[in-house]
């Protein structure tokens, strides 16, 4: 079956040309083969590529696909996409939502900016996977988990100090949640504001990823 794909391809999260966080978005009108959005999002090669499909006025049914696995979530992608129905498929839309694996996301346009009621996952202890244990090389004082793996430490300079093997042994990790077929790891530090009240700080082995 041959189709005819718009396709679109934003970066999020930016004001700049080739900043922010590129993504794809393609406009169905039915869904193809799984097998056919793994190749486009493979030959997109973007972190993920969007594909909707209309449902009903201003909804869409959405999925996400890396260029290896559909994914469940995927939080720049979906306001891509969003952006792409504000400003070029339905002009007079000032919301839009997305039925997808994780659930229903709506997306609420304000202005030149865009709102997502994205969905919360509270992580809860776990035990240690061995995998993880030898992925890492340094015992943490604490696992848990949701969709991802969080691992916790007492101090930055324990992180820094982390030579993980990730290609040989994460890898080998039961998934954190069904829905999500890769492994996702966050590394953490315990620090305390000047009030003494606790916070958390995320790093990953070689840089900060949010302070």
């Amino acid at each position: 079956m041959n189709m005819d794909i718009p396709y679109f391809q934003i970066d999020a999260f930016t004001d700049t040309l080739f900043g922010g966080n590129p993504a794809g978005a393609c406009f169905l009108e039915e869904w193809p083969a799984d097998r056919t959005m793994r190749s486009i999002g493979a030959e997109n090669n973007l972190s993920e590529t969007a594909f909707l499909v209309p449902t009903g006025p201003g909804v869409y049914d959405l999925r996400w696909f890396t260029p290896e696995v559909e994914v469940a979530l995927c939080g720049h992608a979906t306001l891509a996409s969003a952006y792409v129905i504000f400003r070029y498929v339905d002009k007079q839309l000032d919301a839009v939502a997305f039925d997808t694996k994780s659930g229903r996301l709506n997306v609420v346009k304000d202005g030149d900016r865009l709102t997502m009621d994205f969905p919360a996952r509270p992580p809860s202890p776990c035990p240690l996977p061995d995998e993880l244990s030898a992925g890492l090389g340094a015992i943490p004082v604490e696992v848990l988990r949701s969709r991802d793996y969080l691992a916790l430490y007492e101090s930055e300079e324990q992180i820094r100090q982390i030579r993980p093997d990730f290609p040989v042994s994460l890898n080998s990790i039961p998934p954190a949640s069904s829905l999500q077929h890769l492994v996702k790891l966050l590394i953490l530090y315990r620090a305390f504001l000047h009030r003494g009240s606790e916070s958390w700080k995320i790093r990953s082995p070689d840089r900060p990823i949010v302070h």
